[in-house]
This record gives C-alpha cells, sequence and structure tokens, in this order.
C-alpha cells in the first residue's frame, strides 16, 4: 500500500498478513481483540481509493 498526499508520495508498506475485509472501508481504523480500534489522530477529506495499483504518470494526472 501506497500513501501519497496531493500526488506526493508519502509512504508506502507491505502488508505482510492481510485479512479480508467483511465491512465498508475504514481509513484510519484497526482491529484489536476483535473490537475497533482507533489510531489516526486526524482528519482526511477528498479520499479516493483505486482497486489496482497505479502508475507514477496516473497519479500526477489525479
Amino acid at each position: 500500500m501506497t500513501l501519497y498526499v496531493n500526488g506526493v508520495r508519502q509512504s508506502t508498506t507491505r502488508d505482510t498478513s492481510p485479512v479480508s475485509s467483511t465491512g465498508d472501508l475504514a481509513i484510519g481504523r484497526a482491529k484489536a481483540n476483535g473490537r475497533d480500534a482507533d489510531w489516526f489522530p486526524g482528519q482526511i477529506n477528498d479520499v479516493k481509493v483505486f482497486r489496482t495499483a497505479l502508475t507514477a504518470a496516473q497519479i500526477r494526472e489525479i
């Protein structure tokens, strides 16, 4: 997963233990011991989510 902010890559990570979602997409939320756990201390606006990885050129066009 790669995080872009205003078209600029901020961070990249590899999920070593992916889990299938059973509900809606929730950014900044996690599960801990079967319960929701908040960990993002901020606000996210104007989010775009893509099903596939985008090229650098595609990111610049958005």
